[in-house]
């Protein structure tokens, strides 16, 4: 059995609006994020976890944020691409693990939801914690770290 880890970060501003997209899943809130594509930070950081497990670059590698043609894309198309390289080096998803990080929406209600959404796009388990800032933060936002690992080869 091969493994491999990959880690993968994003962050985004947070501005006025009607919810944040996190998982494949809206959460109603007073903020949305400032992106160029639909600004889901969570499958932006799951994604990037993928490339890196596989070292196959990075999601702005594969979907430049100066190409219009991602413009207000879904990220579940991003994960999608990054599950498909995978798969063709012969990797699977053994499991996630994601840290959600800010201070607003609140996680806790949400996580089952969230935590259902990905597992069903990744076909794999993952868990999803979330975190505030406790203030800290200078500029309003939202930063989310992943793990993934994948497996190739039989069990002995």
């Amino acid at each position: 059995m091969n493994y491999r880890i990959g880690h993968g970060f994003d962050r985004h501003r947070l501005e006025p609006g009607d919810g944040v997209v996190l998982g494949g899943v809206l959460i109603a809130c007073g903020k949305q994020t400032v992106a160029h594509s639909d600004g889901d930070v969570l499958l932006h950081a799951v994604t990037d976890a993928i490339y890196s497990s596989i070292g196959d670059g990075d999601i702005g590698t594969h979907f430049p944020n100066t190409d219009e043609a991602n413009k207000d894309k879904a990220s579940s198309a991003f994960l999608a691409h990054a599950l498909e390289r995978s798969k063709a080096l012969g990797y699977s998803i053994v499991n996630v693990s994601v840290t959600v990080i800010c201070d607003e929406p609140k996680i806790a209600s949400v996580r089952d939801e969230v935590t259902a959404s990905v597992s069903a796009m990744l076909d794999a388990p993952i868990h999803i914690q979330g975190k505030t800032t406790e203030g800290c933060q200078a500029v309003d936002a939202i930063d989310v770290h992943a793990v993934a690992l994948l497996s190739s080869g039989q069990a002995s």
